[in-house]
């Protein structure tokens, strides 16, 4: 076997590490650009993301933060950042070379890259109803919302280090404001995204984008939170959150559209109307496509119905409820094998909440075929379930293949479903 000894002088045979000579580039230009030198230099390989290329341009960018105790938020502030530190050293994914927690805890100075990500974990732990937890969630979140403290367009957040002296002297506001707009999504999705039954952030967030969440902090950042335009704002979101998601609003050019409500050319402060809102349901469930699983945005519209309808005041009968096909998947599956399908069953008019007794053991039950002692009655009407008729049609139809009938009933319901969310949307809307 050959000894390690013999293998370091092969290596030092091919390249001599002690006498080699490394390239050194000297920048003299402006702070200002440093960033973009730094992604033009990291164009071979493997690239770095625009958030890594920030962490490392502005490792000189510093900001002090207050005594420890003088500013609560301040203290979390570093505590995230120390978390950062430890979380990579815990899952062996680096050793940071000068780090110590007892310095930074000492020192209480971070750097810019430090406090953009610190900043969006905290609104990743604080508005998990509408934030999912990935690995670019809080860079991501973060930046972007230090851009629109700055009134910064989101493409050009690579000269974000130019304000520097700015988010020194504004950082408590920053911190404060983004706390407050925090809690008051947080608790206004939260009751509005939770999986029903669901433990922890269990959330069913499919229609949430990071630049449609930053537009919400944009919006609301420099306006009164005790006046009127604040909370009509506010209240508009809930209803906005939707309707921009049917109507693709933020598809393309988000970072575009989010610079429109930072300079207020866009706001929250008008009402969607419900004839508006309706059509654009309409057209929505008109270009939707056959198929049998349930997309992210069906699972989030049908978990907002279910909890400002039959599942928004009491547990029906105390059960457990999942997200389920109304017509049963095995029911479709027999009737329409090929490929591609033919039948909407993955639709918004065969999606809801049933009770969990009834799907596991076939998988084919409906609400009519266990309603003993009128048991599920007032879920089949809160609900906007088929009515037995409709449920029988739908049976023979699947019986005959008649595609165009057993799509017909679930168009239908999809629309009775959707106008039912756009008047509970806009029933606190101003």
């Amino acid at each position: 076997m050959q000894s390690i000894d013999d293998l370091k002088q092969q290596i030092r045979s091919f390249v001599n590490l002690e006498h080699l000579k490394v390239p050194m580039i000297v920048y003299l230009g402006g702070s200002a650009h440093i960033a973009d030198v730094f992604a033009n230099l990291n164009k071979g390989g493997v690239p770095l993301t625009k958030y890594e290329v920030f962490g490392a341009a502005w490792v000189n960018a510093a900001i002090r933060l207050r005594g420890a105790e003088e500013s609560p938020l301040q203290d979390q502030l570093l505590q995230y950042v120390k978390n950062y530190y430890l979380d990579m050293r815990k899952q062996a994914e680096f050793d940071v070379d000068d780090f110590s927690e007892d310095e930074l805890t000492q020192n209480r100075t971070v750097t810019l890259p430090e406090f953009g990500t610190a900043l969006g974990q905290y609104v990743v732990d604080h508005l998990s109803a509408l934030v999912p937890e990935t690995t670019s969630a809080a860079p991501e979140i973060g930046f972007g919302l230090l851009g629109v403290a700055m009134n910064l367009d989101n493409r050009k957040l690579s000269s974000l280090n130019k304000y520097i002296q700015k988010i020194r002297d504004e950082l408590e506001d920053i911190l404060q404001k983004t706390e407050r707009i925090c809690n008051n999504l947080q608790s206004m999705f939260e009751t509005l995204l939770r999986r029903f039954k669901s433990t922890g952030n269990d959330y069913e967030n499919g229609l949430s984008s990071t630049f449609k969440t930053l537009s919400y902090f944009a919006a609301l950042w420099d306006l009164d939170p005790s006046s009127e335009e604040y909370t009509t704002a506010l209240s508009n979101i809930k209803a906005a959150y939707v309707y921009d998601a049917i109507t693709s609003a933020w598809s393309s050019h988000g970072d575009q559209r989010l610079m429109e409500y930072c300079n207020s050319s866009r706001d929250y402060g008008t009402r969607i109307s419900e004839e508006q809102f309706d059509q654009a349901f309409d057209q929505w469930i008109a270009d939707q496509t056959p198929g049998i699983n349930f997309g992210k945005d069906i699972k989030c519209l049908i978990t907002i119905h279910a909890n400002l309808s039959y599942l928004s005041a009491s547990v029906p009968n105390g059960e457990t409820f999942e997200l389920e096909h109304i017509i049963a998947r095995k029911r479709i599956d027999a009737a329409d094998s090929s490929r591609p399908r033919h039948i909407l069953g993955n639709s918004l008019g065969n999606c809801m909440y049933l009770p969990r007794g009834i799907n596991n053991p076939k998988k084919d039950k409906t609400l009519y075929e266990i309603n003993d002692h009128n048991r599920y009655s007032q879920l089949i009407k809160e609900s906007q379930y088929f009515s037995e008729d409709e449920m029988q049609k739908a049976m023979q139809a699947l019986t005959a293949s008649d595609y165009e009938s057993v799509n017909g009933l679930l168009r239908e319901r999809s629309r009775q479903v959707a106008h039912t969310l756009v008047r509970a949307l806009l029933k606190d809307s101003v």
